[in-house]
C-alpha cells in the first residue's frame, strides 16, 4: 500500500516538474544560483517499517536505483523517537537511557554512521549488564535495521548538509494534525461509502484552501475552523485526564434503570392529566360529576411529588 502510495505522489511531483534527488558529489558539483531543476531532498515519517520499505522500493522505481540508496532520504520524526525513548523509561526525561541516546542523535561525529553504531553497541552492552532486556532489545533492532538506525541518527549518515537537515521538519506534527482533521470531517459528515468519504474530504480540502486566502468568508471558515478544533482537542484531554494523584477517575454515575421504562408511561400520564383538567373544567362550568383521576395517574404524581421532596405528608385524594 505505502509504495502504491508514495509512487503515485512522485510521479505526480515529477511530472510537475520535481527533480530526481541528487547525489551528494552531483549536489557539490551544481554550479550555485538559478538554473538548477528543483529536486527531492528528504521526507520526514515515523519508525514503521513498512511505510520506509514502501518509500524506498518507489523511489527507486521512480527514479532508479536500488531501493537501500535512498535509506538516507527518510529521516526519523523527533517526536515519534522520544517516545519511542521514553516508554522504555517510564517518561523519565531524565533518565540517563534517554539523554544518551537523544545526545547521539543531536551529535556530530567524525567517523559518522560507524562511529555511531559503536555507541549504539556499547550502550547496548550496558542494558544487558544491568538486566534491561527491553532497551537491549531497541537497541540491537535500530542495529540490524539499517533504514531505522539511519532515520533515527539522521546526522551521522553524513548524506545531507546542515542546510537541508535544518530544513528538513523535525517530527510529523503537521501531518498528523491534517490527518486527525480528516477523520474528524469524515464522522462529522457521517460518511459510510467510499463516495461520501471522497466528497467531504473534497469540501474540506476547498474550504481549509480557501481558508489561506483573503477575505471575510475565508477568515470566518478558519476561525470556526480552528474553535471546532480546540473544543475537539479539550474533550480529548477530558478524557484521557489522569489525577495528580494517581486515583482512579471517578465514574460518570450509575443511571437510573428505570429511566426508559417509564419514558413512556409518563407522556401517556401527561396526556391524561390534561385530559383530566380538561373534563374538570367543563364538568364545574356545567355543575356535573367530576371525573376521578385514575390509580396510575395518582402514581405518576405521587412519584413527582417524592422526586422534588414533597411527596410526604401530601394527599392526591383531593386532586
Amino acid at each position: 500500500m505505502y509504495e502504491t502510495l508514495f509512487e503515485a505522489y512522485f510521479s505526480a511531483t515529477a511530472a510537475s516538474g520535481l527533480g530526481a534527488p541528487l547525489r551528494a558529489e552531483d549536489r557539490r558539483a551544481a554550479p550555485p544560483g538559478g538554473g538548477r531543476k528543483l529536486s527531492f531532498v528528504s521526507v520526514t515519517m515515523d519508525f514503521e517499517t513498512a511505510q520506509h520499505n514502501g518509500f524506498f522500493q518507489a523511489m527507486s522505481r521512480v527514479y532508479g536505483g536500488d531501493a537501500s540508496d535512498y535509506f538516507w532520504r527518510a529521516i526519523g520524526c523527533e517526536v515519534h523517537f522520544k517516545r519511542f525513548l521514553l516508554a522504555l523509561v517510564g517518561n523519565n526525561v531524565r533518565d540517563e537511557f534517554f539523554v544518551r541516546m537523544m545526545g547521539i542523535r543531536v551529535a556530530e561525529f567524525e567517523g559518522g554512521l560507524d562511529e555511531v553504531r559503536g555507541k549504539v553497541a556499547g550502550l547496548m552492552a550496558e542494558c544487558n549488564s544491568a538486566g534491561e532486556t527491553s532497551r537491549a532489545n531497541v537497541l540491537q533492532w535500530l542495529l540490524r535495521t539499517r533504514s531505522a538506525l539511519l532515520a533515527a541518527f539522521p546526522k551521522a549518515a553524513g548524506s545531507l548538509g546542515r542546510t537541508e537537515l535544518l530544513a528538513s521538519s523535525i517530527d510529523t506534527n503537521c501531518c498528523e494534525s491534517l490527518n486527525r482533521q480528516t477523520k474528524q470531517v469524515i464522522v462529522e459528515k457521517r460518511a459510510r461509502t467510499l463516495v461520501e468519504v471522497i466528497d467531504a474530504l473534497r469540501e474540506f480540502d476547498e474550504r481549509t484552501m480557501a481558508a489561506t486566502v483573503a477575505g471575510p468568508d475565508a477568515s470566518t471558515y478558519a476561525t470556526g475552523q480552528v474553535t471546532r478544533m480546540v473544543g475537539a482537542n479539550k474533550r480529548k484531554q477530558r478524557t484521557n485526564a489522569l489525577p495528580l494523584r494517581g486515583q482512579p477517575p471517578k465514574s460518570a454515575g450509575k443511571k437510573r434503570k428505570h429511566a426508559a421504562a417509564t419514558t413512556a408511561p409518563s407522556v401517556s400520564a401527561s396526556a391524561e392529566l390534561a385530559a383530566l383538567l380538561a373534563s374538570r373544567s367543563g364538568a364545574a362550568a356545567a355543575g356535573d360529576t367530576v371525573a376521578q383521576p385514575s390509580s396510575s395517574l395518582l402514581s405518576h404524581f405521587q412519584a413527582f411529588l417524592a422526586s422534588q421532596g414533597g411527596g410526604a405528608g401530601r394527599s392526591t385524594s383531593g386532586f
